[in-house]
This record gives structure tokens, sequence and C-alpha cells, in this order.
């Protein structure tokens, strides 16, 4: 579980933020970093668009104020590219960053 991650900064990006917990806990390698957050190794931080989501949610502590939606609607620039994307677009976009 993820006790110490750190509150958003109003607009602030999920990758800034994960950032920024990165330097609070000084992880030996980004590849454990990347485990603990996001559930695997393999995954790249993105800026724009991250996946792996539900992972990073269900790792924080039950009394988290987060959610997927709102770290996706507030924390990454899903917002920008959804009224570009046809509906079945966006909605398969939300469910790959879930």
């Amino acid at each position: 579980m993820i006790s110490c991650f750190p509150d958003p900064y109003p607009d602030e990006l999920l990758y800034s933020l994960c950032a920024r917990f990165s330097d609070r806990v000084q992880y030996p390698n980004k590849k454990s970093l990347t485990q603990e957050l996001f559930g695997a190794t393999s995954v790249i931080a993105i800026v724009d668009l991250p996946s792996n989501l539900e992972h990073l949610i269900n790792a924080l502590p039950s009394t988290s104020p987060y959610t997927i939606d709102s770290l996706i609607n507030q924390h990454t620039l899903f917002p920008l590219f959804s009224p570009y994307l046809a509906h079945l677009q966006a909605k398969q976009l939300w469910s790959d960053m879930i």
C-alpha cells in the first residue's frame, strides 16, 4: 500500500505527481517505482494519457480522496483529447487508461 502519496496541485499532471512521489520515496530504480505505482515493471510513464490507473487507485489507502474519474479528469490530458474523438473512441481511451 502506498501511504505517502502527495496531494496534487491544481491542474498538475499525474506524471508530475508520480515524479514528486518518486523524489519523496527514493526508490532504488525506476522499475521498483513503476511496479509500486502501476503494477508492472514494463510500464512506461507517459505524460499525457497514462494507463494502469486502477492499480494505482487500489494501491492507495481506502481513505484516499482519489478516484479513477478524478485522476483522469483533473490530472491527465484526457479532457483536452476527448472532444476531438468519436464517442466510442473516447470511451475506449478511458477504458485503456483504467
